[in-house]
């Protein structure tokens, strides 16, 4: 999959998606990705997984900085095989360095294969 950032100012950035999806049950939620730095939180119905807008996760960049993800819209679809799915999320990206903020979008598409239980 792929992620892609777009700042004012600065060319879009498409990176690639990497690494592995793990959902775990949730405690205030269906489920919930403990497999990142910024867990996502989502409720199931039928075979897609949902994430309620407004979620949000801020990171320190470990130079004095810092970064804030704030999702619009998630899900995870899992296929009809059982063993496949599909992920899309949008949002905003805020990055603060220096006491300069600057506002981008994120968008992050990804296909998943089952590999466990």
């Amino acid at each position: 999959g792929t992620i892609t950032t777009i700042c004012p100012g600065y060319e879009p950035l498409t990176d690639t998606l990497a690494g592995n999806l793990i959902w775990s049950r949730g405690v205030n939620s269906d489920l919930v990705d403990t497999g990142s730095n910024c867990p996502i939180t989502a409720e199931v119905n039928g075979s897609t997984a949902s994430s309620p807008s407004s979620q949000t996760c801020t990171q320190s960049d470990g130079a004095g900085g810092s970064s804030t993800v704030a999702i619009s819209a998630y899900t995870f679809v899992i296929a009809p095989d059982g063993h496949t799915a599909t992920e899309n999320l949008s949002g905003n990206l805020t990055f603060i360095v220096d006491g300069a903020t600057l506002l981008c979008t994120l968008n992050q598409t990804g296909s998943y294969e089952k590999i466990g239980n």
